[in-house]
């Protein structure tokens, strides 16, 4: 215990009792005198000197019964026998009225037995002492606020405040009375005003940051938070709070400090911002994202994750342009090279450059990017140029080198189908589920088939689920779902699928087609022909495999307008 911390008794300051200095020197003084004049009857003519004529010596500190009564008051609060502290507290006044410590230990013993009137009344009779002094009338507002004497308390603060205007402290405790009653924008006020006195009061900052983390302003929250993390290091935990409110608060500047902040010293800003791009991505806003990563773009050119983050995102928004630019200046040689020659030709195939994309999966797998991915991204470029034996010469080099690569197995089966062998497709597809029975693809293809044919129909809707399971919002899939459910005589199901297939994937006129036949069997025909005119038109014969479903839908569209000639429209035209 440092020598601070002792009262004015000589005695360690309890919870109940705490003295911060000692006695005055006049109290003494009075306590000697009345003591000396007791004894004595009286000092005639004058005070009452010492042998010799000299002055009497001044006391150091309080009477012996006086520093009894506390002693004994102490002990008895340190042993849980409030009702003798507070008695022995208040004897101990009655012998040393002057001294506001011991009126407040007394204050303190009667607030313990909720005696909350009596407690204001003896930490009012210890201000009395000491009205200039800003501990005790810090620890008297307490008392009074305790005892519900709130207003009071606060007119103390404020006074206090008004003799010490650099001071923050009355701000500070003046804050706790509006927090105590729920009035969180006087707190903030007062938090405000503690901060503007002293700028690096982090307690005062951290106290901001809750009120409007309570608010819901979050991004104000964070940035009180950071200040006080920034005035005071240790307060480092908050960290995680600064960037959950900066991330919901859109403040990404303070985000961006706080990653760096959590990833350690050697955190660097690009770093920050690549992680903070990937945290927004995942928060739904690919937008912000983007722009963290053009930041750290524009920071660090040659950040190659910088750059390849950003083209994915770029491509995913289908900004095939700018995505090209972000890869382009990515050299060919090494792990980001060749897999930006990948993304590269992702690019290229959605513009229909397919060539282009042919040669940079070369250059990929040239660059170290020999895996399966690759080739089958290959082999789907083949399959939609129709050049089916280039495709097939692919699957035969790959497969023996992969043999447990799911999509190459899915496509060897596709390349059946390609070629006209629905029942060799079929085939090999089952067994591509019984090695992997969480391909989505090839559980869809399987139920989807047994749907077309109209068997095992039980099946074909626990294959579809299955495949739903594992990508729920493909609506090719959802499309199967409602196509199995129309075969099974669920036509309100069905129709409630195919409308949510639509939603995903409005150009597709296969889905039109399956629309148009629950329709029909729903008795809503002029919707039907509607819907099987939109799949003629959006069903173009050019397009590898599709020839025979753009036949199949105008075979379809011509009996329904026969059967329902009222509804009768013009030629669907060409396709777009």
């Amino acid at each position: 215990m440092t020598p601070g911390e002792r009262g004015a008794y000589g005695l360690p300051v309890s919870a109940l009792a705490p003295l911060r200095r000692p006695i005055s020197r006049g109290l003494a003084l009075a306590l000697f005198v009345a003591a000396t004049l007791a004894a004595c009857g009286g000092a005639p003519g004058g005070a009452a000197t010492a042998p010799g004529g000299a002055a009497p010596p001044v006391p150091s500190g309080p009477s012996p019964a006086a520093t009894a009564a506390y002693t004994a008051a102490t002990k008895a609060a340190q042993e849980g026998r409030r009702a003798e502290a507070a008695a022995g507290f208040d004897e101990a006044a009655r012998l040393d009225p002057l001294s506001p410590q011991v009126w407040l230990a007394a204050a303190r013993a009667h607030a313990a037995l909720d005696a909350q009137d009596t407690a204001a009344e003896r930490a009012r009779e210890a201000l009395k002492r000491a009205p200039d002094d800003a501990d005790v009338g810090s620890d008297v507002a307490g008392l009074l606020a305790s005892a519900g004497y709130v207003d009071e308390a606060r007119q103390i603060h404020l006074e206090r405040a008004q003799r010490a205007p650099t001071d923050a402290g009355p701000w500070l405790r003046l804050a706790d009375l509006a927090q105590a009653r729920g009035e969180l924008e006087e707190a903030e006020e007062a938090l405000a005003q503690a901060t503007r006195r002293d700028p690096k009061n982090a307690d005062a900052w951290e106290r901001q940051g809750q009120i409007r983390a309570r608010q819901g302003r979050h991004a104000q929250a964070a940035q009180a938070f950071d200040r006080a993390i920034e005035h005071d290091p240790r307060r480092r935990g908050l960290a995680a709070l600064v960037l959950r409110f900066a991330l919901e608060g859109g403040d990404f500047d303070v985000a961006r400090r706080a990653l760096k902040r959590l990833g350690g010293d050697d955190t660097t800003e690009t770093q920050a911002s690549i992680l903070l791009a990937g945290m927004l991505e995942e928060r739904g806003d690919p937008l912000s994202a983007v722009a963290e990563l053009e930041r750290a773009v524009s920071r660090d050119p040659g950040s190659a994750l910088a750059r390849m983050r950003l083209a994915g995102l770029l491509i995913e928004s289908k900004r095939w342009a700018d995505a090209e630019a972000a890869l382009a200046p990515l050299p060919a040689e090494g792990e980001h090279g060749a897999n930006a020659r990948r993304l590269r030709a992702y690019v290229a195939v959605e513009q229909g450059r397919l060539d282009d994309a042919l040669r940079l999966l070369g250059e990929a797998r040239a660059a170290g990017a020999d895996t399966p991915e690759v080739l089958a991204q290959q082999v789907r470029i083949r399959r939609r140029q129709n050049k089916l034996p280039e495709a097939r010469a692919l699957l035969d080099e790959g497969l023996p080198r992969f043999p447990d690569h799911a999509d190459l197995a899915f496509l060897s089966a596709m390349l059946h189908q390609d070629a006209g062998d629905e029942a060799r497709a079929l085939e090999t597809m089952i067994a591509v589920v019984g090695r992997f029975p969480k391909h989505a693809g090839a559980l869809n293809f399987v139920g989807f088939s047994w749907a077309e044919q109209g068997v095992r129909l039980s099946e074909a809707e626990d294959y579809i689920r299955r495949a739903l399971e594992v990508e729920p919002e493909d609506a090719a899939i959802i499309d199967s779902l409602g196509w199995v459910l129309f075969k099974r005589g669920d036509l309100e199901g069905a129709e409630r699928h195919l409308r949510r297939a639509l939603e995903r994937m409005p150009d597709e006129g296969e889905l039109h087609f399956h629309l148009g036949e629950v329709l029909w069997a729903r008795g809503d025909r002029s919707a039907a022909l509607v819907a099987f005119e939109k799949a003629v038109l959006l069903t173009d014969p050019a397009t590898p495999g599709a020839a025979a479903y753009r036949a199949r839908f105008e075979k379809r569209l011509a009996t329904a307008r026969r059967q329902h000639p009222k509804g009768k429209r013009g030629s669907p035209g060409k396709p777009r």
